[in-house]
């Protein structure tokens, strides 16, 4: 990595990290935000790699943006139910009369409109306290609720946090009203996160000695259970460098990251980078995956 990018690195990741306390602090695990952090300087990383981007003209609001990007990523990702009732929240705090819904430094505001909106970022909101109405736990994401909730808390939120206590106090009324569900944590745990990286640590050590070949045609390919680029994980995870990722695949590091956005590259594509046939680069593939399982078979 240059040193002009990785100073650059150092100078957004206070930023990114400001961000996300503000707009997820309160309700995301420390392991959680970290891989979101992770994702954003990837990201911010591919972005100025990429040679015919125009420039930043505003580092801390486009840090802002991506840091927005991927923690809404995440989130649909990781609690789609939590997701479906964001989307509802917005809707009714958009098109209803009595609410408002406004942005400071790429983060979601929310409030009654007969406060109007300010330029400042509200502190986080503690969602385990306060005394609530009954209309609160009743239509949860119906105007009564939402402006027996605001009234109740006294001032603006961010969207964030009225989710999470709009979350809080469905359990807290144990039974989430019909038709809505409750979202479910399918993180692992810390143990077995720790397992899995040092799976991926150990199968990356076994493709750096594939020949460069097999290499490529695996690494380009490489897919996730959803068919999506699984090379993300080996770097978010920091298991592989990118740049080691690079050499691993035999191109240069600015090569890669224009790459990155189509990736998994299919069979043509990858034989036409490596001057072989097809069929060719399905062989090469076969044959490192074939040895990637023997030595998976070897392991304890």
């Amino acid at each position: 990595m240059s040193a002009p990018l990785e100073e650059t690195l150092e100078r957004a990741q206070p930023v990114v990290d400001r961000i996300l306390f503000r707009r997820c602090g309160g309700w995301l695990r420390h392991d959680e935000i970290a891989d979101i952090r992770s994702s954003v300087l990837l990201r911010l990383m591919l972005r100025l790699r990429r040679a015919e981007a125009p420039p930043i003209a505003d580092f801390e609001s486009f840090l802002a943006v991506l840091t927005g990007n991927a923690v809404n990523d995440y989130l649909r990702r990781r609690y789609p139910e939590r997701t479906r009732l964001k989307n509802r929240l917005r809707y009714r705090l958009t098109y209803s009369q009595d609410f408002a819904l406004w942005t400071v430094a790429g983060i979601p505001i929310c409030g009654l409109r007969e406060w109007g909106t300010g330029d400042t970022v509200p502190s986080p909101l503690d969602a385990t306290s306060g005394e609530f109405p009954d209309a609160a736990f009743h239509e949860p994401n119906g105007d009564v609720a939402l402006a027996a909730v605001l009234r109740t808390i006294g001032r603006p939120v961010t969207l964030d946090d009225l989710v999470s206590l709009m979350e809080n106090l469905w359990q807290k009324n144990r039974t989430p009203p019909a038709g809505v569900e409750r979202a479910v944590d399918p993180a692992p745990s810390a143990a077995a996160s720790l397992e899995q990286r040092d799976t991926l640590a150990m199968l990356w050590r076994e493709i750096q000695r594939l020949p460069q070949r097999q290499r490529a045609a695996l690494l380009l390919n490489l897919r996730d259970e959803d068919g999506g680029n699984a090379l993300a994980l080996l770097v978010l995870a920091g298991v592989a460098p990118f740049d080691a990722v690079a050499s691993a695949i035999g191109i240069a590091p600015d090569a890669l990251a224009s790459l990155w956005s189509r990736m998994p590259l299919d069979d043509r594509e990858i034989a036409a980078h490596l001057g072989l046939s097809r069929q060719q680069v399905i062989n090469l593939r076969k044959a490192a995956r074939r040895r990637l399982e023997r030595f998976l078979r070897r392991q304890p």
